[in-house]
């Protein structure tokens, strides 16, 4: 599973350099984040920071989005289907011929292992940081966003409108 993750995430990385609209962009960035997130959850014991992550990932992307929508609402989305499929066959064949030529049997048990190592040290330093000496810390960074959250929302004047006019 984590091995069709890692190729799905390879193969988005590969498609961002063909797209040029702003929505296609967009929905290939939330699928890099749904696959990254996938992957994160899957290679720790629990999924609650994957989850922080997603919700953190998609309030930036929506807002992103927004504004880059904005900024391009005119432009038409096209796409040239027969270019596309061309790369995405010779993109597959490297693939295939990387994997059988460079991971054999030793090298993704040598891997998995890795992750098995990477799981205990995540579940201590997670431990870790929320323990005695550094519950304080974390506090104050809570409320001092919290406290910024509120200041940035005075601040802004909700009656005036968008920042930028059409």
């Amino acid at each position: 599973m984590t091995m069709m993750i890692i190729l799905l995430l390879s193969l988005s990385i590969y498609l961002f350099y063909m797209m040029i609209h702003p929505m296609a962009l967009g929905l290939l960035l939330l699928s890099q984040t749904v696959l990254i997130i996938m992957l994160l959850g899957l290679n720790s014991p629990s999924f609650w920071m994957s989850y922080i992550l997603f919700l953190v990932f998609m309030g930036g992307i929506l807002v992103l989005v927004m504004y880059i929508i904005n900024l391009a609402n005119n432009e038409t989305f096209s796409v040239n289907l027969n270019y596309f499929m061309n790369m995405t066959l010779i993109y597959f064949s490297m693939l295939i011929i990387i994997y059988y030529v460079y991971l054999n049997d030793l090298a993704i048990l040598h891997y998995f292992k890795f992750f098995a190592n990477l799981q205990n040290l995540t579940l201590n330093s997670l431990i870790n940081l929320y323990s005695t000496p550094n519950y304080i810390m974390i506090l104050f960074l809570s409320l001092y966003l919290f406290y910024m959250l509120v200041i940035i929302s005075y601040i802004i004047k909700i009656t005036e409108g968008p920042l930028r006019s059409i």
